[in-house]
């Protein structure tokens, strides 16, 4: 049963995880810290399935002190491993990217879910693009692409994607991918606003001599 509510949390479905582990409350033996590990963990991901990074950051932590012995055995190390990937994302999402950037690139080396390797590059190449690394995050935003993220990552992928072209001056590729970006801006959560991919898309279009379309983007950007 514990064994089941991992694999629930694991694949990102916190309700059954949640549900689950509730059920193995019941019959689990007090004191058996194995079984409190995976609990704690099991809380940690769904603090961060509700958006409350800072708290699931404090008990990823938790997990990483308290049970490092524990952690330390061969079967545990999935554990181990998803820990550290998830403390690396709760960095990030906090946006404190200089340490998220240690766990995420330790992590590159883990035996992730395919989805989960596509969220570690989406959020390396976020630490990367905040630290001026253009051409790496690029690299990363383009693997996350390659990899395959869901509907709802779409409008800030291809956002972040054109607007590392644009810094490193390919403004021709810039304008395709926030274009991109445009057609899914309202699918998903995880979206620039639009003020923001029109000013970028009047930026490109200068750039690129298109004063037309550069006026009619400045005047998207606006409020309305």
């Amino acid at each position: 049963m514990l064994a089941a509510a991992t694999c629930y949390a694991i694949l990102g479905d916190q309700t059954l995880a949640r549900r689950t582990l509730d059920e193995a409350k019941t019959v689990a033996i007090t004191g058996d810290r194995i079984f409190e590990a995976h609990a704690d963990f099991q809380e940690a991901l769904y603090r961060g399935s509700q958006g409350h990074s800072q708290a699931s950051l404090e008990i990823l932590d938790r997990v990483l002190t308290e049970y490092a012995q524990e952690l330390k055995q061969p079967e545990l190390r999935y554990l181990y491993e998803q820990a550290l990937f998830s403390k690396g994302i709760s960095l990030a999402q906090l946006r404190r990217c200089d340490e998220a950037r240690q766990f995420l690139t330790k992590a590159r080396d883990f035996d992730l879910a395919h989805h989960d390797r596509a969220v570690l590059e989406f959020h390396l190449g976020e630490c990367f693009l905040m630290a001026n690394e253009d051409e790496s995050a690029l690299r990363s935003f383009v693997t996350a692409k390659s990899i395959g993220l869901g509907a709802e990552w779409q409008a800030m992928l291809y956002y972040y994607i054109g607007r590392a072209h644009y810094r490193l001056k390919q403004y021709r590729l810039a304008k395709h991918e926030l274009l991109e970006s445009e057609k899914h801006l309202k699918v998903g959560i995880q979206a620039p606003s639009a003020p923001d991919l029109y000013k970028l898309l009047s930026y490109c279009c200068l750039a690129l001599h298109q004063d037309a379309e550069a006026e009619m983007y400045s005047r998207l950007a606006k409020p309305a």
